[in-house]
Formats: structure tokens, sequence, C-alpha cells
């Protein structure tokens, strides 16, 4: 009597069919989600770019403040936000004016923020 043992296991072919199998899903895998891994940076550069901006503002209001008080002049505020790299343009309410106006604005990257200052 001939006694048949019975095979275990995978051949090679299944196992570099899986393998195949397996590669091309990941392949799949990361064309799909690679954008998106990608830019999932770009939040968090508006996040600081935000917040440089924001602290740059923040020293303008100061230096304000200190205008207001009556610790420097008109003309140190101005030059304070020329060192804080604060561009500035002067507004014209009505012609005649005794007082200035000036728009300042910070811009780190994309994000931006302007302030009115009156003397």
């Amino acid at each position: 009597m001939t006694v048949k043992s019975r095979q275990q296991g995978f051949t090679l072919i299944e196992i570099i069919l899986t393998i195949v199998l397996a590669a091309l899903a990941g392949l799949a895998a990361f064309v799909f989600l690679g954008g998106v891994v990608t830019r999932s940076v770009d939040p968090v550069i508006m996040v600081q770019d935000l917040a440089a901006s924001r602290q740059g503002m923040e020293a303008a209001t100061v230096e304000y403040q200190s205008y207001l008080a009556g610790n420097i002049t008109w003309a140190a505020f101005k030059t304070a936000l020329d060192d804080a790299e604060i561009s500035y343009t002067t507004v014209t309410l009505n012609p005649g004016d005794t007082f200035e106006v000036i728009e300042a604005t910070m811009t780190t990257g994309q994000q931006t923020i302007s302030a009115l200052f009156s003397e």
C-alpha cells in the first residue's frame, strides 16, 4: 500500500505573486496619499508665518503706545516701524488735515496683518 504524503506550504509562484500584488497595492496607496503627505506641512508654515506677522505688529503697537504716552516722537515711531521691517503708507483722509494717519502692514510668507495708526 502506497501512502501519498500531502505537501504543505506555498509554491514559489504563489509567494512571488503575493509579493508583486502587495507591491502594487503599496504603490497605489503611495501615489494616492503622496500629495496629501507632502502638502500636510502647508498649514504649519501658514501658522508660523501668521505668528511672526502678529509678533511684528505687536511690537509696532507697543511703540505706538509709547508714542501715545509721550515717551517717543512720531518720527521715532515711524523709525521703529522701519527697524521692524514693517511697510507703511500715509493715508490722507481729508486734504489739509493737521495729523497723519499711516497704514502699517506686516507680511511674512503668505500672511499679512495691517493696522492704522494716527498721529
